[in-house]
């Protein structure tokens, strides 16, 4: 089961992944916002990648674990957000 756990979070960066290549090109202040959103997915699905990692392949204790998935869950989020008020600001 943690094969596919593993597989399931590869697929996860993949398509994160995918979604900032999709926006190469796009300009100004919108571009730049849809990257910076584009960029909280990536770090949301590095941080689905380290839990398993980290749990599974290394032994780290639970607790380390959670702290560090959580954290990165919350950076993501974070530049999600940025991204999303930086295409309000736009109107």
């Amino acid at each position: 089961m943690e094969y596919i756990n593993l597989l399931m979070d590869v697929v996860i960066v993949i398509m994160s992944l995918w979604v900032l290549e999709m926006l190469v090109g796009y300009g100004g202040i919108i571009g730049g916002a849809l990257r910076t959103i584009g960029i909280g997915t990536v770090i949301i699905g590095v941080g689905q990648l380290v839990e398993t990692i980290m749990s599974h392949w290394f032994g780290v204790n639970v607790i380390t674990t959670e702290f560090v998935h959580r954290l990165l869950l919350i950076t993501g989020f974070i530049f999600i957000v940025w991204g999303y008020r930086s295409l309000m600001m736009k109107k």
